[in-house]
């Protein structure tokens, strides 16, 4: 590959990666191997109105799931299971919210997937292996 054809790759990649933000602009992505003791966090920033459509957390991906989720240090679901579909429009404030997913689960075989969901929005966090799980997703409603 010549120097033109790098150049003209990095330039498309840039315009891609620039245009996501116009085209979906809460599209976030966020998959990490989670290690030993390993917290996964990501932010976002939310607009009040948009909490009149559904978002969700959707948990899935692994058997033998046991632990909690908090939203703002108050448990709203016990997990037991597999596959966890939660709505929480309804339960974010205005301002910070802090939305903690932990526990355990079977490491062996597939990993646990977690996902924020709604329109124009989706964040994915993936940890593999180690069977536990410390997620936070901080949500900013503005």
């Amino acid at each position: 590959m010549n120097s033109k054809q790098l150049l003209k790759r990095i330039c498309y990649s840039a315009i891609l990666t620039m245009s996501m933000s116009l085209v979906l602009p809460n599209m976030v992505f966020a998959n990490f191997h989670s290690t030993k003791d390993t917290k996964q966090e990501t932010i976002i920033n939310l607009s009040s109105d948009a909490l009149k459509q559904s978002y969700y957390l959707n948990i899935s991906g692994s058997h033998g799931l046991k632990g909690s989720i908090k939203i703002n240090g108050k448990t709203i679901k016990i997990l037991v299971g597999t596959d966890i579909h939660i709505r929480l429009s309804h339960l974010l404030k205005k301002g910070k919210n802090i939305v903690e997913v932990t526990g355990s689960y079977n490491s062996s075989g597939s990993g646990l997937q977690i996902e924020f969901i709604g329109p124009d929005t989706q964040i994915s966090q993936e940890s593999v292996d180690n069977g536990k799980i410390r997620h936070n997703l901080i949500i900013y409603v503005e």
